[in-house]
């Protein structure tokens, strides 16, 4: 093995061409197997750490100007650093915008004095992560449905009787036919308690399906992932 031909080198321009060589080389036995996974993760990794750090950066330096947050002070903040090291390793593993928006504005409610208690937030991160975006889209929806009609520009139907699924179809056509699918959303928010109605197939009156299905600390959830 030549000088330049370490093992755990992997190609810095992505030329191709560089990828087919890689390959060559791992079949040679020139360079470890594990480079391969280095060559495909590790720039779309650093691009995401950026984009990231860039956009959180953007939104802090807004809300210095806007509401007088002192961003020096933030370096003596244990409880922002928890939170934003917490949320950046999140941010890292999705591709989701829903996800990384939720994320940002958890910090900055955070740095605003928005937020519950330190481990509440820290729940509430572990929930973004774990959690899909029809999770949050769900909750979001039954914390208050007539707030979120406003806030989308959505006239529902006008319906004496019917079941909660039919508010979820109405809103989210796109899952209209995936009963199955979001059955299990729904049991996933009711065992964490943050919906107070245990199943989406009861009958209910026009004003029972229009009222709030969120309990306290998912009304809270959805507060602390959305910018004011």
């Amino acid at each position: 093995m030549t000088s330049d031909q370490n093992p755990d080198k992997v190609p810095t321009e992505h030329r191709p061409k560089d990828l087919a060589h890689l390959v060559v080389d791992i079949l040679a036995g020139f360079i470890h197997a594990g480079a391969l996974l280095n060559y495909l993760i590790t720039p779309p990794l650093e691009k995401r750490r950026n984009e990231w750090l860039d956009a959180l950066g953007t939104r802090l330096v807004q809300l210095e100007k806007e509401k007088g947050i002192s961003l020096e002070d933030l370096k003596e903040n244990d409880e922002f650093i928890d939170i934003v090291i917490q949320a950046t390793q999140i941010a890292l593993r999705s591709s989701q915008e829903e996800k990384k928006e939720a994320l940002k504005n958890a910090i900055l409610n955070n740095v605003c004095g928005l937020a519950p208690d330190l481990s509440m937030q820290q729940m509430f991160i572990n929930y973004i992560d774990t959690f899909t975006v029809w999770h949050i889209k769900l909750l979001d929806l039954f914390s208050d449905p007539v707030r979120w009609a406003k806030k989308v520009d959505h006239s529902f139907q006008q319906v004496t009787t019917g079941e909660l699924a039919l508010i979820i179809e109405e809103a989210f056509p796109e899952i209209k036919d995936r009963r199955d699918f979001y059955d299990q959303i729904w049991k996933d928010l009711y065992s964490r308690g943050l919906v107070n109605t245990e199943g989406l197939h009861v009958t209910m009156t026009g004003s029972g399906l229009m009222s709030r299905r969120a309990t306290s600390i998912g009304e809270a959830f959805i507060k602390y992932i959305t910018s004011e």
